[in-house]
């Protein structure tokens, strides 16, 4: 960056003396500031300012045509970055609704196998409760059977 400002303060030096030198040995401008004519020293400075705007603009496009190749390569560097990283983004987004599902699918599977533990031992429950009254109900026909009919009835 320092270099930069090196070369604008050895332009400005050069744009001084070739300015100076046109006034003074192309123009035949005198270098007494009284002796000026205003006709002559206006011109004079105007075509100093036209020549200065042309090489401007020719180093300007200079510049511009001998990095154009550098500026599209970066470009195209850039494009491509962003390209990878929205696939990127893209491929995480996927694996993380990828591991919602999955987390989702254990929590339901957990769920799943703690109701179906229940359900087995609500049955085994059952079955015992069955098994009683089973047996009540045989022991209720036995009492039956060996009972003999009361006739008051």
């Amino acid at each position: 960056m320092k270099g930069s400002y090196i070369y604008v303060v050895v332009f400005a030096l050069w744009c001084w003396l070739a300015a100076q030198w046109y006034l003074t040995e192309i123009k035949h401008l005198p270098g007494d500031i009284l002796n000026f004519n205003p006709y002559h020293s206006t011109m004079a400075i105007i075509e100093i300012l036209v020549m200065l705007l042309v090489a401007f603009l020719i180093g300007f496009l200079a510049a511009w045509m001998s990095r154009k190749k550098l500026i599209q390569q970066l470009t195209e560097a850039v494009n491509k970055l962003v390209a990878q990283n929205s696939k990127k983004t893209n491929e995480d987004r996927s694996v993380s609704v990828a591991e919602e599902v999955h987390l989702s699918v254990r929590e339901a599977s957990e769920t799943l196998k703690v109701e179906l533990s229940k359900a087995q031992d609500e049955k085994e429950s059952l079955e015992l409760s069955l098994q009683r009254l089973k047996k009540n109900l045989t022991t209720i026909e036995r009492s039956l059977k060996n009972r003999k009919p009361n006739p008051h009835y």
